[in-house]
């Protein structure tokens, strides 16, 4: 075990020469890294390896009874992956430093009954090859209370229970009000950092904290350092502590995966963006807040972030899959949604608030933690994971259909979508020459604003991105008539027609400039801010991944024409890269952000919606034209990279369809139970669709 009692003071310096008696090899050739195969998964002792787990606390080193029967459990279903906060908040924790008889702390001495505790944890979970990630900062036990023990009045370092430093020479208060959320707060204790207030006193007590830490994981090549849990504090903090772990790991010779995790359930927001854009200090991503979300929206954000950082790719960490809901398929649904869709670890989050031992194995409304649930869904993952070759795969939809998709589902085929709007509020969705929704959109657009842009494939925040291929586009400031529209589906629009207000060919061949080919002046040339997200094809401009196109100022004269006629027709000529992306994924959008839009014209998984703003909608354009959300069954799929194998899960016994052509070879298709791992025969029906064995959640295997 590791032996060592050291002052603050000495540890503000850091111990290189860190004495160890225990499991840990000193080679680090081994540690756990991105894959070098496929970054955004790991590899631990140089093969790939799939983190997968479940377990009752997350701050399990200081829950040593049973713990070592709780990891052979987690072992023994096919479990190799647990969550570590630095947390001191349940009955029978206990705290990092020692007291004196008056209960009071002292910063300068640690508990070595808190520091034991870990290095055993460190030690049971390397001998098991369980990939432990550690929060140094547990976030929830610094604001108000919570649980038995968290929560800054009981806190160490609360000036109020310390020997250390007082309230007026640390600068700390001794009362806290703030609950922890998406946004920073005035909490000094999270400006102590240079680049904030740069309080050396209270810097100096918290870098030996996680020096203290250091000195013992970094002698273990299965661990990964998160800065924080889920915090919403400024950034400044983060880059911080991700800085202060790697620049102590490089002068004691060790290579480290550094990562934070934000509060923000957006983790397409600017806050998670910070973390995106910079690899070289956040070398992996935990996207737990995602696990908040569900359905749609929760799957296409995965991919989202995928497409953000394919220029630096890295795992996406999952040690979070919440419930919050009694529903226990909501968390096993992302979990597979995650899985499928191309992340590094997934966990299930804890039962809270259960505390005691004999909780082991229970779920509540907020976690499955270790679970029977749990344990089928991870049993079953390595089934299904093995069958299809992880981890040479890429998530993919493109195969897959689903038996309750209208006729008018989106397809992959080049389309032709129109949407009138006319005088009297009659609104019409056409796709490829027919009417296929229908509805009355009423008031006027006196409630349009002239201040927005214009844009194409993604929000102009650079949210919510579409791919695929844009052939030609047309905005006029009257509704075509179902008869101009049928003959615009056989002969594509003319240059020159009565009330066109806008209009790109997308012929120019290169360059980063669309051109407005309407006529009417000022033209609304579009520019496109990353030219190496697209590619000029014959016949269009294909997005390939997430870029923003839109004009550079305001679409003034657009919102003009449209409030002074009061009707409205936008008609697109377009080939989506794949039939279910989300959002709705902005094809075409005049908008500010993702909630306030004069109308935007998108993708919603696998059918096209119309929001169009009127005095008599909200500021969103809702309620909108086409199917919503709640209408939509969310599939997840992944496919293997040499496409002859793949993976679907299928909720709620919902049939799909399977281009089987697209695969090389004849795969077998066969059904997964997730609830057993068992294997069970699949056929297509007369219509084409597998219909599942029952109406639970299903996997449906190709190898």
């Amino acid at each position: 075990m590791h032996t060592k009692t050291v002052t603050a003071m000495f540890l503000s310096t850091l111990l290189i020469a860190t004495l160890v008696a225990g499991m840990a090899p000193a080679d680090d050739a081994g540690r756990i890294r991105p894959y070098e195969g496929n970054p955004y998964f790991w590899q631990y002792k140089g093969e790939p390896v799939l983190p997968l787990g479940g377990s009752w606390q997350d701050n399990l080193f200081n829950h040593p009874d049973g713990l070592e029967e709780h990891l052979d459990l987690l072992v023994s279903v096919g479990g190799n992956y647990v969550r570590n906060v630095m947390s001191h908040r349940n009955e029978g924790n206990v705290f990092a430093y020692a007291q004196n008889a008056d209960g009071l702390y002292d910063l300068d001495t640690f508990n070595d009954e808190y520091w034991r505790r870990f290095a055993h944890f460190l030690d049971l979970t390397y001998e098991r090859d369980i990939i432990v990630q550690i929060e140094i900062w547990a976030t929830w036990d610094l604001y108000v209370d919570h649980q038995s023990l968290g929560g800054w009045s009981k806190q160490p370092f609360n000036p109020a229970n310390t020997v250390t430093y007082t309230s007026e020479e640390s600068g700390l208060p001794t009362v806290i009000d703030i609950s922890p959320g998406a946004n920073p707060t005035d909490h000094p204790f999270f400006h102590t950092v240079p680049a904030l207030d740069n309080n050396e006193l209270v810097l100096r007590y918290q870098t030996a904290f996680v020096d203290k830490i250091l000195s013992y994981a970094l002698d273990y090549p299965h661990v990964l350092y998160c800065m924080n849990n889920e915090t919403g504090e400024r950034v400044e903090w983060s880059d911080f502590w991700a800085q202060y772990v790697r620049d102590r790991a490089a002068e004691a010779g060790k290579l480290v995966e550094t990562a934070e995790m934000r509060r923000n359930s957006n983790i397409t927001a600017s806050d998670h963006r910070h973390m995106m854009d910079a690899p070289e200090l956040y070398t992996f991503l935990d996207i737990s807040q995602n696990n908040a979300l569900r359905g749609v929206t929760h799957r296409n954000r995965i991919q989202q972030v995928r497409s953000m950082i394919a220029d630096h790719p890295r795992p996406l960490n999952n040690t979070k899959i919440y419930g919050f809901d009694p529903d226990t398929n909501v968390p096993i649904r992302r979990w597979w949604q995650n899985v499928l869709g191309g992340c590094a670890s997934v966990r299930f989050h804890r039962p809270h608030p259960l505390e005691s031992p004999d909780d082991h194995e229970r779920h509540t409304s907020v976690g499955l933690g270790l679970s029977p649930l749990a344990q089928e869904q991870i049993r079953s993952t390595r089934v299904v994971m093995d069958a299809i070759g992880w981890p040479d795969i890429e998530p993919d939809l493109s195969f897959v259909s689903l038996a309750t998709d209208p006729s008018y589902a989106v397809t992959t085929d080049k389309t032709h979508l129109v949407y009138t709007r006319a005088q009297d509020g009659t609104a019409r969705l056409y796709m490829n020459g027919e009417a296929v929704e229908q509805g009355t959109i009423g008031g006027d657009l006196a409630s349009w604003n002239a201040g927005m842009r214009l844009a194409l494939a993604s929000e102009l925040t650079g949210e919510r991105p579409w791919l695929g291929v844009f052939h030609d586009i047309a905005v006029y400031d009257r509704a075509l008539t179902a008869e101009e529209v049928a003959a615009h589906t056989a002969a594509g629009a003319p240059e020159q027609q009565d009330g066109l207000q806008a209009r790109y060919a997308f012929d120019e061949g290169d360059g980063t400039i669309i051109r407005d080919i309407s006529g009417i002046t000022p033209a609304l040339d579009l520019r496109i801010q990353d030219p190496d997200a697209v590619a000029w094809t014959d016949d269009g401009l294909d997005v390939r991944r997430m870029v923003l196109i839109a004009t550079p100022d305001p679409a003034e004269r657009l919102t003009e024409a449209m409030q002074a006629s009061n009707a409205f027709t936008m008609e697109a000529w377009i080939t989506p890269a794949n039939t279910h992306q989300a959002g709705p994924a902005r094809i075409v959008t005049l908008s500010h952000d993702t909630a306030r839009r004069n109308f935007t014209l998108g993708q919603l998984d696998s059918h096209y919606q119309m929001r169009f703003r009127t005095t008599e909608t909200d500021v969103n354009g809702l309620p909108g034209l086409g199917r919503d959300n709640e209408d939509v069954v969310t599939i997840a799929a992944a496919r293997s990279v040499d496409n002859d194998r793949a993976a679907v899960f299928i909720p709620q016994g919902t049939g799909v369809r399977i281009a089987v052509e697209k695969f090389t070879g004849d795969p077998q298709v066969e059904w997964v139970d997730p609830r057993t791992a068992d294997w069970h025969d699949a056929a297509a029906d007369a219509d084409g669709f597998f219909q599942p064995p029952s109406q639970e959640d299903w996997v449906l295997v190709l190898r």
